[in-house]
């Protein structure tokens, strides 16, 4: 499980998602706390309630418990943790439904996974946007429902959320200001032939990122004789 998380309240647990009696991802002044069912647990005195973003990841692999914390592996006790299997609830800001340990501050890019991530991973997708369908993602709340709205809106499975009672979609909706980063700039390369007496110059401009459609090219055309005619081709690269 990987979480986004902002907060300045050290004083109490800020849970960032629980499920009762399955597994707990919670941060306070002191550290980070990570645990698998009633009595397995990981934590890490790593304090993240600082009033800046920070990603949080808990991972179970081969019955051990690692925390990463801005995609660094931290060290630590790693307790044996065994399968969690029960239908209770799962809680984005609190570990239970209780309202006990609730998130004082803000959650964003929520992700669960039926496979352990590796470091790697971690790294090299917290800040990429996903899109719901990649292997082994179950569960991903981008929190972009938006102002007005009382859905949590799971954009992988469908596994749809709803505002707790104490909270306001027409006010706890805000910005994280996080932004995706960009998988890559695929280059386009520009070729111009003449067959007659013009000249022919451009200016192209690369997308933004491969796929995208916000690339362009300028042509401009001087001297010749008549009107000009440009014959478009889009090439799809393998």
């Amino acid at each position: 499980i990987e979480a986004w998380v902002n907060t300045s309240n050290a004083a109490s647990a800020n849970s960032i998602i629980g499920k009762l009696n399955g597994f707990w991802l919670s941060c306070d002044g002191s550290g980070v706390l990570f645990s698998a069912g009633s009595t397995d647990f990981h934590f890490i005195t790593n304090n993240i309630a600082d009033g800046n973003w920070h990603h949080v990841a808990g991972v179970r692999a081969s019955g051990q418990l690692s925390l990463y914390i801005d995609g660094t592996l931290i060290s630590g006790t790693t307790p044996s943790a065994s399968n969690v299997t029960n239908s209770n609830s799962i809680h984005i800001g609190d570990w239970d439904g209780s309202l006990s340990a609730v998130m004082n501050g803000s959650i964003d890019e929520v992700r669960i996974w039926n496979d352990a991530r590796t470091g790697t991973e971690i790294m090299n997708n917290m800040n990429e946007c996903l899109t719901g369908s990649e292997t082994g993602l179950v569960a991903l709340y981008n929190m972009e429902d938006g102002t007005g709205s009382s859905t949590v809106t799971d954009i992988a499975n469908g596994n749809n959320g709803t505002l707790n009672a104490n909270m306001d979609p027409n006010t706890d909706w805000v910005s994280s200001g996080l932004t995706c980063a960009c998988s890559g700039i695929l280059p386009q390369t520009v070729t111009v032939t003449i067959n007659s007496n013009p000249t022919l110059s451009d200016t192209p401009s690369d997308p933004s990122c491969a796929g995208d459609s916000d690339g362009s090219i300028d042509i401009t055309a001087a001297g010749g004789d008549g009107s000009y005619t440009f014959d478009w081709a889009h090439i799809t690269m393998g």
